[in-house]
């Protein structure tokens, strides 16, 4: 009865309505003092520059593994049609420029024959360098070997070691997993991954992986795709009783390693998978407790006997140990094929090498996202262990956060990145909702320092420090579900972002009026609490049921979309624009009152986190008496070039008038039609601690001031 009556004291979130006025402002565009840059033409007739034919067997088997050397910097599409030409199979990604594929002598021979005479410039012939059937005195590049041979203390601190063994059938690979059995310890872990690739995934010390890499069918280590620890400590009590999520709850779209339906049970609706997969089953446990998070997380987060399934499951399964494109290509596949039926995906994964190629596929997920208007939440990556014992000798916790970046695609501008926050306090590191240890707070070179990242941050996890050492207790750990209805507690901001996707997609089944993904994002925001600390400002959201009601506040919200077209005036560019009017009622009982809105556009940028567009925001106190500016905020970070941007005021009763517009000082000549940038806002006004007037009343007196419905 205790939780009834409370939610009986709440009110929800008011839609407020726009004006939306007509006018013109001109603004003269200065000429473009950019440059085009040259491509230089290369000739790509000695395209393919080197064949080389020879093989190795291992046992009995005759095995093909062939290395492709690219050049220039092919696009996702562009590696399926080389794939496609050499009617080969993609087994292993060894750098952004070298693939490996498998494939028959006979088939190589044939097409590898034609490239090299072929005249025309096929797609192939751009991009295919050289082609080498790989011998194993190959199977690593120096730098790799120097990591396992001769870094011991760093490799001793790795977590994880991927071993691809591209080629095998499923009985070699058992075969081979039982001889890589007796080369490791006990205290190393070794299981399957996906036998169809013959990937096999080890934890191990530095002297057994000293004793593997001189093994012919190991290839390389890899660290591609950074991941989830497979460290996972037993839970310290019972599991919780389970409700499965009943059939009219919300979708969400789980991009990871598959689904495990003995676990999930009805609330796993659909399993799809990359076209490199048989099936969408979790053979590593990852994405299955990733789910459980999703359908049951914020009651199990809460520690309560019983956890009630809020949301449904659309498992899509990729390789998260594969090239980082795969990533990229998986979370397209996975929108395309769910959307608009499913609005929230959430991606637990991210990549650990930074570079341009990244950065281009991150803009084209923000694209992406934009044009389909869905939520893509992502974890913003974790700290190694080993990186925290080095780092903590000279630079203490927590100011050692912000020099580890928000990895991407975390920081795309669109993509919602997720950082936690430790639900329990440790005794040397993160006291109670400080951020937890893992769970970085900078900026990444490709980054614009004052994009607001990581997004959000969400209960967590913790660690301890022992000795210098990072230890993982039970109870510090945030309970989930793997593989065979195991309860277990795991730790990574893996974990904090399915929880927020869970929560968006509630909010999209409670307020099926919104349209707008930034909307979500607004709201999402609203109800965290703003923390400055950590050298920057972040959003700490500790109680996700500000998100769909106000307890001691009132919340408002809008959306929508504010089109410019651009017009030549006496040669001169101008910007014929439409801005929207937005009036909301700020009650005598309130103290303060913050304003979040986050936009997006279709223009080119160089940085994420960075749009070419600015949504501008004039705020005019009561009856249009004052525009208020910098001076007069508590907090001021509006008006803005970034998707998110935030102001905190001093309340003043009576009816505030907001002026939305768009502005751009470098459109590109290119874009001659119409520019819309969409928006969400939404305005929390925060209440006095002791109310004469119950909440209620305050909310529908400001409902019929505003003469809007409720």
């Amino acid at each position: 009865m205790k939780n009834e009556d409370e939610e009986k004291s709440r009110i929800r979130h008011i839609r407020l309505p726009v004006t939306e006025h007509t006018g013109e402002k001109g603004y003269a565009f200065p000429p473009s003092k950019k440059k085009k840059k040259k491509i230089p033409k290369r000739d790509y007739k000695e395209g393919v520059r080197e064949i080389i034919r020879s093989s190795f067997s291992v046992g009995r088997r005759r095995i093909n593994i062939f290395k492709i050397k690219l050049t220039g910097k092919p696009s996702p599409s562009d590696l399926d049609e080389i794939f496609d030409w050499f009617k080969a199979t993609p087994s292993v990604y060894l750098s952004n420029q070298e693939i490996l594929v498998k494939t028959s002598s006979r088939d190589f021979d044939k097409v590898a024959s034609k490239l090299l005479v072929r005249k025309e410039l096929k797609i192939v012939r751009t991009f295919v360098e050289e082609v080498r059937l790989l011998k194993p005195e190959e199977k690593m590049t120096p730098e790799l070997s120097n990591i396992v041979l001769q870094e011991k203390d760093q490799l001793g601190k790795m977590n994880l070691l991927i071993f691809l063994v591209p080629g095998f059938n499923r009985k070699e690979i058992q075969d081979l997993q039982s001889q890589i059995s007796s080369l490791i310890s006990e205290s190393s872990l070794l299981e399957m991954i996906d036998s169809d690739d013959g990937i096999l995934l080890s934890s191990v010390s530095a002297e057994d992986a000293k004793n593997l890499v001189e093994k012919s069918y190991i290839f390389q280590i890899s660290e591609d795709v950074e991941l989830q620890p497979p460290e996972e400590v037993k839970p310290s009590r019972t599991p919780p009783d389970i409700i499965p999520p009943g059939e009219n709850d919300p979708f969400v779209c789980v991009v990871d390693t598959g689904a495990d339906p003995e676990t999930l049970g009805s609330a796993l609706v659909e399993s799809s998978h990359e076209d490199e997969f048989a099936d969408g089953l979790d053979t590593h446990g990852h994405g299955t407790q990733v789910s459980s998070v999703v359908i049951w997380g914020q009651d199990m987060f809460s520690e309560k006997n019983q956890a009630i399934g809020r949301c449904r499951v659309i498992s899509h399964k990729f390789n998260r140990f594969g090239h980082f494109s795969s990533l990229y290509r998986a979370v397209d596949n996975a929108i395309e094929k769910f959307s608009p039926n499913v609005r929230v995906f959430n991606l637990s994964a991210n990549i650990s090498k930074h570079d341009q190629h990244v950065d281009r596929l991150t803009m084209y997920l923000d694209w992406k996202i934009r044009k389909k208007d869905i939520v893509l939440v992502n974890s913003v990556g974790n700290i190694p262990d080993w990186a925290i014992e080095k780092i903590i000798t000279k630079v203490k916790y927590p100011e050692y956060l912000v020099g580890f970046p928000v990895l991407p695609p975390a920081n795309g501008n669109n993509i919602v990145g997720v950082g936690s926050y430790a639900l329990k306090p440790s005794k040397n590191l993160a006291k109670k909702f400080e951020v937890s240890p893992y769970s970085p707070l900078g900026k990444s070179s490709s980054t614009n320092e004052r994009s607001q990242k990581p997004d959000i941050l969400v209960a967590g996890g913790n660690y301890e420090l022992e000795n210098g050492l990072v230890t993982r207790p039970p109870d510090l750990g945030v309970p989930v579900f793997g593989l065979n209805n195991e309860f277990l507690r795991n730790f990574g901001t893996s974990f904090a972002a399915p929880f927020v996707a869970s929560l968006l997609a509630q909010l999209t089944a409670f307020y099926p009026d919104i349209s707008h993904s930034e909307t979500l994002r607004a709201l999402l925001i609203s109800a965290s609490e703003l923390i400055e600390k950590y050298s920057g400002l972040f959003f700490q959201l500790k109680s996700e049921r500000n998100l769909f009601y106000s307890k001691d506040h009132l919340t408002y919200y809008t959306e929508g979309s504010l089109p410019a077209r651009i017009v030549h005036v006496y040669a001169t560019k101008k910007l014929r624009y439409t801005y929207n009017r937005i009036n909301f009622l700020v009650p005598e009982e309130a103290r303060t009152l913050r304003i979040v809105s986050v936009h997006s556009d279709d223009l080119p940028v160089s940085k994420l986190g960075f749009l070419g567009s600015r949504l501008k925001i004039d705020v005019y106190s009561p009856e249009r008496d004052e525009k208020l500016g910098r001076n007069n905020a508590e907090c001021w970070y509006l008006n803005r070039y970034t998707p998110v941007n935030f102001a905190v005021f001093a309340a003043a009763p009576g009816l505030w008038n907001l002026e939305l517009t768009i502005e751009s000082t470098d459109l590109p000549r290119t874009l001659t039609n119409e520019l819309v940038v969409r928006y969400g806002l939404a305005i929390r006004v925060d209440l006095q601690e002791e109310l004469t007037t119950p909440l209620r009343s305050i909310r529908e007196s400001a409902v019929q001031e505003m003469g809007i419905l409720p």
